[in-house]
């Protein structure tokens, strides 16, 4: 279910804004942010779709400067979308993500999805996500995730691949970096 669908967008351009907050504490960083769409739900100016959103993201560094770091990171998106002049669709989502550094080119990690169905409120969809990551160099990763879906929809097990390169000019850092 498209939040946004609309063929005029000129006429009726979408506000977005995200605000940070960011913060050392000893080995750790924490960071704090709430997010917030408006926009226009179609071509009809009277059908208005908002999202409103918080982000948290913690990240551990190995005080030794070894390779024993940790992310957390948990998201919440809540949505009013009109699905007609007179009824708006109201729906919530999150996911908490964790993920810790075995060595210098290897993550495991698992993701937690789950939200309300956006065609029907009184549904929801969960999803578990474990995976483990290799940094081959600095500019070459590979993952591999198995997915699980349930909840009130039918239940699905998906495996992932996925590789990620990188190419031209970015800013210098060591790869084995918690990514």
């Amino acid at each position: 279910f498209p939040v946004l669908n609309n063929s005029a967008f000129v006429s009726g351009p979408a506000v977005d804004t995200h605000i940070l907050w960011n913060h050392d504490f000893g080995n750790s960083n924490v960071e704090l942010g709430g997010s917030w769409l408006h926009a226009h739900h179609n071509d009809d100016t009277d059908q208005n779709a908002d999202l409103f959103g918080t982000d948290l993201t913690v990240i551990h560094t190995d005080p030794s400067g070894g390779f024993n770091n940790q992310l957390l990171q948990f998201e919440a998106i809540y949505g009013n979308v009109d699905t007609s002049r007179t009824q708006t669709q109201h729906s919530l989502g999150a996911f908490l993500l964790g993920q810790q550094q075995l060595s210098r080119d290897f993550y495991a990690g698992a993701r937690f999805d789950w939200t309300r169905d956006a065609l029907d409120e009184r549904r929801e969809v969960w999803g578990v996500s474990p995976y483990i990551t290799w940094y081959w160099s600095e500019f070459l990763r590979f993952r591999a995730e198995y997915q699980h879906k349930g909840g009130d929809a039918a239940h699905e097990d998906t495996v992932y691949f996925q590789a990620t390169w990188i190419f031209g000019a970015h800013p210098p850092h060591p790869y084995w970096a918690v990514k």
